[in-house]
């Protein structure tokens, strides 16, 4: 339970820390007379949840070291964490701000925690593992096993 508790004040630290540099990039952003999509619109999806709407509107804006980590937050919401641990990883190596180096190392180190911690990796059949079903023995994934329910 404590670790859950960590994990959500690291997120919620995340948010925040992300809700300003997306201020400032808008600011920036109107401030340029840039039109097309903003940060502040990525922002208000991926605060909402709503992760893959987030992700097909930084596909149609230019690379930034924003868009990388929005892109790690959101596919960290959807829990596809090699692809959010990769978008980090550029932001750590590439970007110029250092606040936003030191989020997305920090949603970085999260992210390994979360994938070493978790029980389920995404190889096969779990409960056939379990359960000594044949689907544990051949390697395959979800076939072959008892049902359940």
């Amino acid at each position: 339970m404590q670790k859950y508790l960590s994990y959500l004040l690291l997120a919620t630290a995340l948010i925040l820390a992300s809700t300003a540099l997306t201020l400032t990039a808008s600011a920036k952003d109107s401030a340029s007379g840039k039109s097309g999509p903003s940060m502040k619109a990525v922002h208000n999806l991926y605060s909402s949840g709503q992760y893959k709407d987030a992700l097909k509107l930084i596909g149609k804006m230019p690379q930034s070291d924003l868009t990388h980590y929005y892109s790690g937050l959101s596919y960290q919401g959807l829990n596809q964490t090699s692809r959010a641990s990769a978008e980090y990883n550029w932001v750590v190596s590439y970007s110029k701000n250092a606040q936003l180096r030191q989020n997305a190392s920090r949603a970085l180190k999260s992210v390994r925690s979360y994938s070493r911690a978790r029980t389920y990796s995404g190889n096969g059949n779990v409960y056939a593992r379990y359960n000594g079903t044949a689907a544990a023995s051949s390697g395959g994934g979800g076939g072959g096993g008892r049902r359940v329910g």
